[in-house]
């Protein structure tokens, strides 16, 4: 929806130039609206992915999610470690309509599994976790049965969920651990979630792979691998079927634990990223094996999900007609303070867009006081459906209804000035009860009329019915009966007036050069008349008598 309205009050003041107040009253009609679109999309498919932003779309929000790794084999005394789950993080972004964003959505860990029994002691279990080709995570290490028996392969970790506007990675939330295999007197150990910690770095740029399992060379369970991400997650130690630890620990993410190591999260330090937080959990470990079947495996981890969320925002244009200014501007729900210059009158200038605090909320948007301008219009277009604007002119304001800040919908509103008409009152003695007519003067029982010319400019549209209010001082007493309006103008500013004579009604309408016809009224010790449109370039008079006290 959106308000038309044109000026309908201009008011005036005894001594002063006359101030302009514009109808507080609103019209409603349909006006345009934009298609709906889905105001959010999933993409939870492992692999690379992309997403082309929509038109009138200014800001989007993402969250990515990185996988789970996968968790351990079995022995037959020892269940494999769970995969830790990955992190998840929120990037609000500045974006222009059909700019693509893209990435990759992070693989699960696949799980480790046992390949024996092999009691001739020639072969080696055959169990790692393989990286899932998506996100950088790291493989599980291969069990070892080389003396014979069970052992657990290492689960692979989770690939790390990346963000990229124009080509460049934005945020990747990282993936989590692979759990190690189980050994014949212990479980396996757990792969560790990705960090919840979020950094900020021009580095963020750069994929982390997870580091592959430690392979040990005894029997027993064998390491998981690291989580992608950045940086990616180091490997978990294996361990012999003692449970003893065996190999290296890692250094990033990993800890102490025989699980392979998280991945980390971050985010860019681009102009174009408005906002990056953590957002709970990411998917999901897989749970390690419980029981040895042979060569079986246990469950893989989730893959990772991207979540694009359309944001709602709000453009203000301005069109100044008749001249050049800088015009200031204020809203709510988030809308920052904004001054516009307009450069060449008649002509259209947009700010930027500003991202809202929330769809499905309403929005005001206030043009402040413009020396030597009247607001004769505000448009808004591209609201959600059954959204409506309501135009205040008195007030120089617009309010957007909650269903206009739908997600996605991007609202541009015109404000448009004209060059505010010339108003100018001049008094003069027509009459005093000493000098009748020849040389009058200001003293009690005078007679004195008032001239007010209202001049529209040449580069202004046409004033619709301006209202004059006009209050005389308490020194004067009005004549009944001797408004005249719509006179003509002689010299741009005095009122073409008829004879005079005091009888109380003064002869206007038959004098020579009387101008204009009767009408307005006087109340409550103010003039008021309502003119007809005064055209571009045009002028129009009101004029009226009143009695020195």
């Amino acid at each position: 929806m959106r308000c038309l309205l044109s000026p309908s009050m201009l008011r005036g003041k005894l001594g002063q130039a006359l101030a302009g107040l514009l109808s507080a009253c609103c019209l409603l009609v349909p006006g345009p609206a934009r298609a709906q679109q889905s105001p959010s999309t999933t993409i939870a498919t492992a692999g690379n992915w992309t997403y082309t932003v929509p038109a009138g779309v200014y800001f989007v929000s993402v969250r990515a999610s990185g996988a789970g790794g996968g968790g351990g084999g079995a022995d037959l005394n020892g269940a494999g470690g769970a995969g830790g789950a990955g992190s998840a993080v929120i990037v609000t972004l500045r974006v222009t309509p059909g700019q693509v964003l893209s990435g990759v959505v992070g693989g699960g860990g696949r799980s480790g599994f046992t390949g024996g029994p092999d009691f001739s002691g020639s072969v080696a279990c055959s169990g790692a976790g393989t990286a899932s080709g998506f996100g950088g995570g790291g493989s599980g290490a291969n069990a070892n049965c080389a003396s014979g028996g069970y052992s657990g392969g290492g689960g692979a970790g989770g690939g790390g969920t990346s963000v990229a506007l124009a080509g460049t990675i934005v945020a990747q939330a990282g993936g989590g651990g692979g759990g190690s295999g189980g050994g014949w007197n212990h479980r396996g150990e757990n792969g560790l979630a990705a960090s919840a910690t979020l950094v900020q770095t021009s580095a963020c740029s750069a994929t982390g792979r997870g580091a592959a399992g430690i392979v040990i060379n005894t029997d027993g369970g064998a390491a998981g691998g690291g989580g992608g991400g950045y940086p990616g997650g180091g490997s978990g130690a294996g361990s012999a079927d003692d449970g003893s630890s065996t190999g290296t620990t890692a250094a990033t993410g990993g800890g102490t634990a025989r699980g392979g190591g998280g991945g980390g999260s971050c985010y860019n330090t681009l102009a174009a990223i408005l906002s990056a937080t953590t957002s709970g959990t990411g998917a999901a470990g897989a749970a390690g094996v419980t029981t040895v079947t042979g060569s079986t495996t246990g469950t893989v981890g989730s893959d990772g999900a991207i979540i694009i969320t359309l944001l709602p925002s709000v453009i203000v244009a301005k069109t100044s007609t008749g001249g050049t200014g800088t015009f200031s501007f204020t809203g709510t729900n988030g809308f920052a303070n904004q001054a516009l210059t307009t450069t060449v009158a008649g002509s259209t200038i947009a700010g930027s867009p500003q991202l809202l605090n929330s769809a499905a909320a309403s929005v005001t948007l206030t043009e402040a006081a413009a020396t030597g301008y009247i607001l004769s219009n505000i448009v808004c277009t591209g609201l959600g459906s059954g959204g409506t604007a309501t135009v205040t002119l008195a007030t120089r304001s617009v309010s957007l209804n909650a269903a206009a800040i739908s997600s996605g919908v991007a609202v541009t509103c015109t404000f448009t000035n004209a060059i505010a008409p010339t108003i100018t009152k001049t008094s003069t003695v027509v009459w005093d009860p000493t000098n009748g007519t020849t040389n009058p003067k200001a003293i009690p029982g005078a007679q004195i009329r008032y001239c007010i010319v209202v001049s529209n400019s040449p580069s202004t549209p046409a004033l619709a019915a301006p209202t004059i209010n006009d209050p005389l001082p308490t020194r004067v007493t009005f004549v009944p009966n001797s408004i005249f309006v719509n006179g003509t103008v002689t010299g741009g500013a005095v009122c073409n007036t008829g004879a005079v004579s005091y009888s109380g009604h003064p002869t206007n309408a038959t004098g020579t050069g009387a101008s204009g016809a009767l009408g307005g009224s006087y109340a409550a010790g103010a003039v008021t008349a309502t003119l007809n449109t005064i055209n571009s370039g045009a002028s129009s008079t009101i004029y009226f008598d009143a009695i020195i006290n």
